[in-house]
């Protein structure tokens, strides 16, 4: 959580910092994400992770939230949580779900008058619900990198279809406690994703 709160700072202050953010107003969207392809590193010795292996998953999908403020004519910055659904591996009973809470990074480059495409970076913190996970243990969490690109089809003047190819690294662990110290493991899902939604300008 700590991540994840000073993530939210760095974001907070970079807005504030910009009077452009004010007089061009925010950037919000809100998708629809199909994850057909992903896999989930799976590290360490106690508790349910036992050996060292890369799971294939099941196709996953998840909704989000783009709020982005500009910076620049061609730079906004902002925040892209998003909650995904059926996060599993391919040979696992019950799906389970994600909670991505990244700060976003966007450069934006017009292409005629109702056009634009764009490229994005998005590191953050997430933590992983996984399906079939023991009560007593802790939920696997910790740093994503995401990234991709995408490009956006004005349809009015306040209103835009947005399409976006991206993919998000885990790096999602824990630790449990031995005899001999903590243990640390790895539960870290990495997806694929497209996504689709639309876009106003608040």
């Amino acid at each position: 959580m700590k991540h994840a709160l000073l993530i939210v700072a760095v974001a907070a202050s970079l807005v504030a910092m910009s009077p452009a953010a004010h007089a061009d107003g925010a950037l919000v969207a809100a998708e629809f994400q199909f994850l057909p392809s992903g896999e989930i590193a799976l590290e360490g010795n106690l508790g349910p992770i036992r050996g060292s292996t890369d799971v294939d998953t099941e196709a996953a999908y998840g909704v989000a939230l783009v709020a982005e403020y500009p910076v620049h004519r061609y730079l906004t910055v902002g925040l892209a949580p998003r909650f995904l659904f059926n996060v599993k591996g391919e040979d696992a009973d019950e799906g389970g779900t994600q909670l991505d809470l990244p700060v976003r990074v966007t450069g934006r480059f017009p292409v005629g008058r109702k056009a634009a495409v764009f490229g994005f970076v998005a590191p953050g913190f997430s933590i992983v619900f996984p399906g079939d996970w023991p009560e007593d243990a802790d939920k696997p969490a910790g740093f994503v990198l995401g990234f991709g690109g995408g490009a956006a089809f004005q349809v009015s003047p306040t209103l835009a279809v947005v399409g976006e190819l991206g993919y998000t690294k885990g790096y999602q662990g824990g630790t449990d406690e031995t005899l001999i110290g903590d243990a640390e493991w790895t539960f870290a899902p990495s997806f694929l994703h497209l996504g689709i939604g639309l876009q106003t300008r608040m």
